[in-house]
């Protein structure tokens, strides 16, 4: 889990929080949004810089080296491709959401153990 630890899922069932379920749904959904607009930004820039000096290119409004023409757009297919890695990875955030319930939940039914071992910790 990227952004809720198994210690905070602990806390939180061992405390008397009001809706722990909504507080990791709400995490989740905070890390998918900031991921989504990460993955929507840099696939944006690398597409429309590569677009941009492709059309240029071709329409031959820039007088300029192939080779000094690959440079950035190879830059742009790596940039391009660092969003579809995110992509790939904000597909395993909805596991991790079930992973994060199902952990909260079992650490539910051992609550009263879970409060009785800190407050023995100290």
């Amino acid at each position: 889990m990227e952004d809720i630890n198994i210690q905070e899922v602990i806390s939180l069932a061992a405390e008397d929080i009001e809706n722990p379920d909504e507080k990791i749904k709400k995490v989740f959904e905070w890390n998918y949004e900031r991921n989504a607009l990460i993955i929507k930004g840099v696939i944006g820039f690398s597409l429309s810089l590569i677009l941009t000096l492709l059309f240029s290119f071709f329409k031959n409004e820039i007088k300029v080296n192939l080779y000094y023409l690959i440079v950035p757009i190879f830059f742009s297919i790596l940039t391009g491709s660092y969003g579809f890695y995110k992509l790939y990875q904000i597909k395993r955030l909805g596991r991790q959401y079930i992973a994060a319930i199902k952990l909260l939940s079992e650490f539910r039914k051992i609550s009263p153990f879970i409060s009785l071992y800190k407050r023995n910790l100290g």
